[in-house]
């Protein structure tokens, strides 16, 4: 399920993305970034232990996630990272007819966004497995990462 998941993220992905070692990491930041050169840059650290297939993919998400915050002026609260992924989970459904690749998708999206935000606000940390969290959480939800 995750292969064609990537498909999707790699379709919604801004043109033109920039992956640096340094990248914006505020809401302030991002939006000046962007207004100074027009394009998303991405930071290209952590991205080997995700449940993505390489750290491209994951660029990629970053990108498309990033964009959605651009696009209707989510900051990086709890609340923003919620509506973010409300509005990417209604990307979604634009991207695909799948039923099956919608709903992994909505989880997938809620996972990576707004449980890992939870934690960042409420523990001042980052996960530091992404993939482990990812496919636990999926698990409880039940679904599986790779099976359709």
């Amino acid at each position: 399920m995750i292969q064609e998941f990537e498909k999707l993220i790699l379709s919604a992905t801004p043109k033109g993305f920039r992956v640096a070692s340094e990248a914006p990491d505020t809401w302030a930041k991002v939006q000046a970034s962007f207004a100074r050169n027009g394009k998303i840059t991405v930071w290209s650290g952590e991205s080997s232990n995700t449940v993505y297939s390489a750290p491209r993919v994951n660029w990629a998400f970053r990108a498309w996630h990033d964009s959605i915050h651009l696009a209707h002026g989510l900051d990086f609260s709890l609340r923003g990272e919620e509506r973010t992924a409300e509005r990417q989970c209604a990307a979604l459904w634009k991207l695909t007819r799948d039923r099956v690749l919608r709903k992994f998708g909505e989880a997938l999206l809620e996972i990576e966004i707004v449980d890992q935000a939870r934690i960042a606000v409420y523990t001042g940390k980052f996960i530091d497995n992404q993939r482990e969290f990812v496919v636990n959480k999926l698990e409880q939800r039940g679904l599986k990462l790779c099976e359709r």
